[in-house]
């Protein structure tokens, strides 16, 4: 039985859940659905010449060489003390990387992440999304945040040399032009960026990806469709650079000079509005902000909870996330048949939530 986050049950006030119209009347909630397919349900079809699937020949599934060169990279980290050695009493930090929606998913992140009993204690995640500081924006500073980074690692306890792993979900703020070659400037920058990240933290061994989601309910020019739905093609061009052997990507120290983590996606976060993608996963309107673009409360629980189960079930990640290999027999499980976890937040005003982990899917009710 794969040990995963099952379900997150929410306790909310019914003014939270229902969210009221008045909240979203900014929003575009009528705009449902722009018609464009997933890149995790095009496969080897084609958009404006160019083929669907989240890896080569229109696959889902990682190419098993990839997968091999990530174990790789996934067992050289391990718990290191502050000044980057070995040490079973250190930690392993995951810091998340990116701008506004970043920042505000991953707070969910380190609420289901951090509370998890299925987590390696010796993980530690740190908020390192910055609003504001956009893929573009970075690029044209010439140089990361450090200053803003460091403050958060430094404020979670941590330093640079015990970074290892990223959460990585940057973008372009209001695109413009057409397709590829706005997809290719994103390309282009998100592969400078990795190569600094990998620079300032030198122990960083994976970077996980992952990209805007719907923009069909936002009313400005942040981030319109299709503009939002063909990003996803500047992550699958990046990850199949690195898979293609790019000595500008090169993350295996046998190969030559390293220049950025190993890459691959974590959850690819796009479907068509309310039309549901093959595996289930969709946007409504009350997942947003009243700018149709932030996350709600709601949204970011969402992508919250769908990262720290990611981390759960990954081949790359379980090694050094769980704090107990994987079970492959339910006997092997821990006894409870469920966890709950602490509220948050605590105090609260109008709102909170209440995680609770199962050990196998099942139907819960609240």
């Amino acid at each position: 039985m794969n040990r995963h986050l099952a379900c997150a049950v929410l306790a909310t006030f019914a003014s939270v859940v229902g969210l009221s119209e008045a909240a979203h009347a900014a929003a575009n909630c009528s705009n449902t659905s722009v018609g464009l397919v997933p890149l995790n349900d095009l496969g080897t079809s084609l958009y404006q010449g160019f083929e669907g699937g989240l890896y080569p020949g229109g696959a889902n599934r990682r190419p098993d060489a990839h997968t091999a060169g990530g174990l790789q990279a996934a067992s050289r980290i391990q718990p290191r003390d502050r000044n980057g050695n070995p040490d079973p009493n250190g930690k392993i930090v995951v810091l998340t990387f990116g701008f506004s929606n970043t920042a505000q998913e991953s707070d969910w992140l380190l609420f289901f992440g951090g509370g998890s009993p299925l987590r390696n204690p010796s993980v530690e995640f740190v908020n390192g999304g910055i609003p504001g500081l956009s893929a573009d924006r970075i690029v044209k500073m010439g140089a990361l945040p450090r200053p803003l980074l460091d403050a958060e690692l430094t404020k979670a306890g941590v330093t640079a040399a015990q970074v290892q792993v990223l959460w990585y979900k940057q973008a372009i703020e209001s695109p413009t032009g057409g397709f590829p070659a706005h997809a290719e400037t994103l390309r282009g920058a998100n592969e400078w960026i990795l190569q600094e990240l990998k620079t300032a933290y030198p122990n960083v061994e994976i970077a996980y990806l992952s990209t805007r989601a719907y923009g069909g309910y936002g009313f400005s020019s942040v981030n319109p469709e299709p503009y939002a739905y063909e990003t996803g093609f500047s992550y699958k061009w990046l990850i199949e650079q690195q898979i293609n052997g790019d000595p500008a990507l090169n993350y295996d120290p046998t190969l030559g000079p390293v220049k950025a983590p190993w890459i691959c996606w974590g959850p690819y976060l796009w479907a068509d509005g309310e039309t549901p993608r093959k595996d289930g996963w969709f946007w409504r309107c009350s997942d947003f902000q009243a700018d149709g673009t932030h996350p709600s409360f709601l949204g970011g629980v969402k992508v919250g909870g769908q990262v720290a189960n990611f981390f759960e079930q990954d081949p790359t990640s379980v090694g050094w996330y769980l704090s107990v290999p994987p079970a492959t027999d339910v006997d092997a499980l821990p006894a409870a048949d469920w966890t709950i976890g602490a509220a948050r937040p605590n105090p609260f005003g109008v709102r909170m939530a209440v995680p609770v982990r199962i050990q196998e899917v099942q139907r819960v009710e609240a």
